[in-house]
């Protein structure tokens, strides 16, 4: 975890570089505007690549060709995220934003906050305090999707619930397929719920929301999931 110092440093340099600080709820209003990259590649016929070969081997003659994806530069655009809705991030990182005037996104674990049993998560009052100042953006980061839960009986493998069914101690068997689709909808659909029963998150035709600790345990939905 960075220290603020560092933040700081981090977030000037980008500021100095010319990004442009953008928050997820921005994410698909940018898209829509940008034009469509270029293909990979043209799929030139193999005849014709070879005789342009021959060709600029002998003449040093090349024909242009048209962009492609290896010749395209994105623009310079920087998403700054958080997680779990730490108090202590949106203390100093609030100072950070003011005063190099940027916006951050913060996902949100809904379930720590409603537990009330950490005392170093923020409630919704305070997330909505921070939102009013206009340089945070608040996201999902899912219900107990950042947790780890025993997916053997041993209690030994701890994975991300979201991409795995899990073990029911109590039952002695493995979650079905019937019990883990209501759960995921939860994940998925209720933290949103919340979160703008809260109000502290727009409406928004897709939830962006963020892959816990960067792990894929099996093959993952998109980041934007269209509105369950």
């Amino acid at each position: 975890m960075p220290s603020v110092r560092q933040l700081r440093e981090q977030v000037m340099a980008l500021k100095r570089d010319g990004f442009m600080f953008i928050t997820a709820s921005e994410l698909p209003e940018y898209f829509d505007s940008r034009s469509e990259p270029p293909p990979a590649d043209l799929h030139r016929p193999w005849l014709n690549r070879m005789r342009e070969s021959v060709r600029y081997a002998w003449t040093a003659e090349a024909t242009e060709l048209p962009e492609t994806l290896r010749d395209y530069r994105p623009g310079k655009v920087v998403m700054v995220t958080f997680d779990d809705a730490l108090r202590n991030s949106y203390r100093y990182g609030t100072l950070v934003a003011k005063e190099l005037d940027a916006a951050f996104t913060m996902f949100v674990g809904v379930g720590d906050v409603l537990s009330r049993e950490q005392r170093y998560v923020a409630t919704f009052l305070e997330i909505r305090e921070y939102d009013a100042t206009g340089h945070w953006d608040t996201q999902s980061h899912l219900w107990d999707g950042g947790q780890l839960f025993p997916v053997d009986p041993e209690g030994d493998d701890l994975r991300l619930p979201v991409s795995n069914r899990l073990w029911l101690k109590d039952q002695d068997r493995m979650e079905t397929l019937r019990e883990y689709q209501p759960r995921l909808r939860k994940e998925f659909a209720e933290s949103k719920t919340v979160l703008v029963r809260s109000r502290v998150q727009l409406l928004m035709r897709y939830i962006p929301w963020h892959i816990p600790m960067g792990r894929l345990d099996r093959k993952m939905p998109p980041i934007l999931i269209y509105s369950m």
